[in-house]
């Protein structure tokens, strides 16, 4: 491959002060770039895999930078934008301001008759057709919303709970961070739960809504904890599906879950591909998933901000020149000197081995060759 199509696939931009890496092997699909004037530049115009320029597969993000079409965040050529260009705002670094991935929503799961059950933790369906956290509370890569709030601002929270058509008030106020709590409703489902000791109690055996008792819906979280079947993150009794999950709904019946980066996008895909606006995806059993090392957002495609630098190969500037300063260090530590010579003191070392292989097959064959030539002599 030629060099400057190698760089052109791992760019990274710096912009104020964060790192932005471009979808790997990108292009907008104006396979006739390679008969413009700058068609012949491998790093703009991408060469077709296994083939021979003319056939190319398009322009690349870095052609886009160089262009003016994306600088800083911002698309200054809006014509260059979107579906007929197979999107470069969600593929290319400088097209569009960086989405907040902090707190990803999306469970990848879909709605059953507008519900998304308790299988998930703490969920509300949106539009009939996707389950997303309940205001608040963020998910994980495996689909669950943690019960641990994050801070959030009262601006954020209300615009969340109007989305799941609840009040800031309902979504729980301003919680402060690590703050663990309960998916709202939720019970166990055993329902004759009002015949048992403490039925009487409504904190511990939650009423049906709209009903009197004896009409219960099941024991509640705080059932669990006060006969200790919940306890520091773990669960004694009376979990898993016949109990309606207590294990992800209830605080102090599971350790926090990891939510720093749910690659999730909500979408789903067929034949093996996603639409191409989400952004870096992978099809994994019908789901869109971000990349390994990217992060979904709740809007539903992947941030182009990698999940850490140890990947980043390549790195420039929001005009497209490399920059050699002030990177980051394990980004400095990927790109060292020492690391490049070792590479290519192995690649030297390993020819060298292939060629005295051949060597002394070359040589071993001359010698057989010769003894039967003797053998026939004599």
């Amino acid at each position: 491959m030629d060099t400057r199509a190698a760089v052109a696939v791992l760019a990274v931009v710096i912009t104020a002060g964060t790192l932005c890496q471009d979808a790997r092997d990108w292009t907008d699909g104006e396979t006739t770039c390679a008969y413009d004037q700058d068609g012949h530049n491998p790093a703009w115009c991408k060469p077709t895999p296994g083939a021979a320029w003319p056939s190319t597969a398009g322009w690349t993000c870095d052609y886009y930078r160089h262009k003016g079409w994306c600088k800083d965040g911002v698309s200054n050529e809006n014509s260059q934008m979107g579906l007929y260009k197979n999107w470069p705002e969600r593929h290319c670094c400088g097209c569009a301001p960086l989405p907040d991935a902090s707190c990803n929503t999306n469970t990848g799961k879909g709605c059953k008759m507008s519900s998304c059950g308790f299988s998930q933790g703490p969920t509300f369906c949106e539009n009939l057709t996707t389950c997303k956290c309940q205001p608040g509370h963020c998910a994980g890569s495996s689909g669950i919303c943690s019960l641990y709030q994050p801070k959030t601002s009262v601006t954020t929270l209300a615009a969340l709970a109007t989305a799941s058509g609840q009040s800031a008030a309902a979504a729980g106020g301003v919680q402060s961070e690590g703050t663990c709590v309960d998916t709202q409703d939720w019970s166990n489902l055993w329902s004759g739960c009002a015949w048992q000791p403490d039925g009487k109690n409504a904190t511990l055996c939650r009423p049906t809504q709209g009903a009197s008792w004896p009409s219960t819906a099941g024991w509640a979280c705080e059932y669990y904890r006060a006969k200790g079947l919940c306890k520091d993150g773990s669960i004694t009794f009376a979990s898993g599906e016949l109990h309606n999950f207590p294990e992800i709904n209830c605080c102090g019946c599971a350790k926090p879950i990891a939510t720093s980066c749910n690659r999730n996008t909500g979408g789903t895909c067929a034949m093996g591909s996603c639409d191409a606006s989400r952004g870096p995806t992978v099809c994994v059993n019908g789901t869109c998933l971000c990349k390994p090392g990217r992060c979904g957002t709740s809007d539903g495609y992947c941030s182009l901000q990698p999940e850490t630098d140890a990947d980043v190969l390549v790195m420039y500037d929001t005009n497209g020149k490399t920059k050699s300063r002030d990177w980051p260090v394990s980004a400095r530590a990927d790109l060292s000197t020492p690391f490049i010579i070792v590479s290519m003191m192995i690649i030297v070392v390993l020819g060298s081995l292939q060629v005295y292989r051949r060597s002394i097959h070359t040589t071993s064959g001359k010698r057989e060759l010769h003894a039967d030539i003797e053998e026939v002599a004599e």
